[in-house]
């Protein structure tokens, strides 16, 4: 019977990001491959925001690629230690909302704290894969407001989930075949473009940087108060060879 073999997957990044029209430093942080990519957002509004977010990402890049999702878990533990253990008393509260991407054989691991957002598209349709850790979102599925009226709430901005802080630091995990195209985006990009013009963006057939240049153009177009950071990759194709092996 022949032996099914999973090839190593490969992929193609694009990442692109802008510091919000205020004027202040860009506090978001990102990573990008071989076997993680994830984007930190200091939370807004905090002294030590771009710290928090900086030692997040730190903590990653020092990691071994992940074996499992008790790992992934692992890691996200340790950053939210290691943003605790920065702190001074100057930037108490400081802290950093992430989403992230990682390669685990044949499939990857899509996860995320707070409201950094996950999209994945295949074969020309895009598929939000993550939902916000934030009282909007839970309002929202308490069927207590809509969507459209979620885009317009008071506390749209605020985070019920975050690494560093307080509040409440457990990720929620997706697994999903290491294939097709998924795309990271902090909250600077999913404030100021809607859901169609996201997918109708990263649908497109092209190369991630060009799909990631693209997101930030267009987040640039309008009112852009926020930082904001779009990491596009490709994955796969996630392929198979047939070998002879003994019946």
């Amino acid at each position: 019977m022949p032996a099914v073999v999973h090839l190593p997957i490969s992929s193609t990044t694009g990442v692109a990001t802008t510091a919000g029209q205020g004027g202040q430093d860009n506090e978001d942080a990102w990573l990008i491959g071989p076997d993680w990519w994830l984007i930190a957002d200091g939370i807004g509004g905090h002294a030590g925001a771009g710290l928090a977010s900086a030692v997040v990402v730190s903590t990653f890049r020092d990691r071994a690629a992940p074996l499992g999702e008790s790992e992934i878990s692992d890691a996200l533990a340790d950053a939210h230690r290691s943003v605790i253990a920065a702190a001074t008393p100057a930037t108490a509260g400081m802290g950093a909302t992430v989403v992230g991407l990682a390669l685990i054989g044949a499939e990857v691991v899509v996860f995320h704290v707070g409201d950094g957002r996950a999209y994945a598209v295949e074969n020309g349709r895009c598929e939000r894969i993550t939902m916000d850790h934030t009282p909007v979102q839970e309002m929202i599925e308490l069927g207590m407001i809509s969507p459209t009226q979620a885009a317009r709430h008071p506390y749209r901005h605020l985070v019920s989930r975050a690494l560093g802080t307080e509040l409440e630091s457990a990720p929620t995990l997706c697994r999903r075949p290491a294939h097709g195209r998924v795309v990271l985006c902090s909250d600077g990009v999913s404030r100021v473009l809607d859901e169609s013009e996201i997918s109708r963006v990263v649908a497109d057939d092209a190369h991630p940087q060009v799909i990631a240049d693209h997101l930030i153009a267009r987040v640039l177009e309008g009112p852009a108060p926020d930082d904001a950071t779009a990491v596009v990759v490709d994955l796969g194709p996630s392929a198979l060879v047939q070998r002879p092996g003994r019946v």
